[in-house]
C-alpha cells in the first residue's frame, strides 16, 4: 500500500467527503465515562500520523463536524495542529449519533461546501462509509474489502460524492477514493 493514496481530482463540482473514526482511546475507568475517555499514547501518535495523511491529500475539508466527546476532540487537535485557524463544529449530538442521521445532517451541508470531515465513533461512522461507498465505483477495492471487515480507530475513510450537491449525497452516492488505517502508514514506512 502506498503511504499516500491519490485522489481522482474530478473537474467542476466535486465534493469530497472525510470520514475519521477518533483515534485509539485509553480504557474507562471507574469514575470517568465513555465521553470522558482520552487518547491512548498509541492514540495520540495515530492521530498525528492520520493529520499528516489529510494534510498530505491536497483537498483541505472546509467544513469539520467533531463529536464532542474527550477522544474525538483530542483526535481534532492533531490536525489543527498542523492546519492552523481550522473551525470545528462540535454538536452535541454528533456523539454517538447513528449513520441515517449523520446522513440527514451532511444532506444539510450548503452547496459552496467542496469538502467535509467528520470526526466521530463507531458504528455510526462504519455504516456511513459502508452505506454510501458504492462498490461498483470504488477506486479503493481492497481498501473497500478491508472497511468491510472493520473500520478500527483512527481509520479514514475518502469519499467523492457522485453527485454535484450535498442533498444528492445517498445510498451508493459515492466512490471511495481511499480507505486508509494508522496501521497501514506502519507497513508502508
Amino acid at each position: 500500500m502506498s503511504p499516500m493514496p491519490k485522489l481522482t481530482k474530478k473537474p467542476g463540482k466535486a465534493r469530497y467527503l472525510f470520514l475519521l473514526r477518533h483515534a485509539k482511546a485509553a480504557a474507562g475507568g471507574k469514575e470517568a465515562g465513555d465521553f470522558e475517555r482520552p487518547l491512548s499514547p498509541r492514540g495520540e501518535k495515530d492521530a498525528l500520523k492520520m493529520a499528516h495523511l489529510i494534510l498530505g491529500l491536497g483537498i483541505l475539508p472546509q467544513r469539520i463536524l467533531c463529536s464532542p466527546a474527550i477522544r474525538t476532540c483530542q483526535t481534532l487537535k492533531a490536525l489543527s495542529s498542523l492546519m492552523p485557524g481550522v473551525k470545528a463544529e462540535l454538536p452535541k449530538d454528533l456523539y454517538l449519533i447513528g449513520h441515517q442521521e449523520l446522513l440527514a445532517r451532511l444532506n444539510r451541508l450548503k452547496p459552496d461546501v467542496s469538502s467535509a470531515l467528520v470526526i466521530a465513533h463507531n458504528p455510526g461512522i462504519e455504516d456511513l462509509a459502508l452505506l454510501l461507498a458504492d462498490p461498483d465505483q470504488s477506486n479503493d477495492k481492497a481498501g473497500l474489502a478491508r472497511m468491510q471487515v472493520k473500520f478500527p480507530t483512527g481509520a479514514l475513510a475518502v469519499l467523492r460524492l457522485m453527485g454535484t450537491d450535498w442533498k444528492e449525497l445517498k445510498e451508493g452516492g459515492a466512490c471511495l477514493e481511499a480507505f486508509v488505517r494508522p496501521s497501514d502508514l506502519d507497513q508502508a514506512s
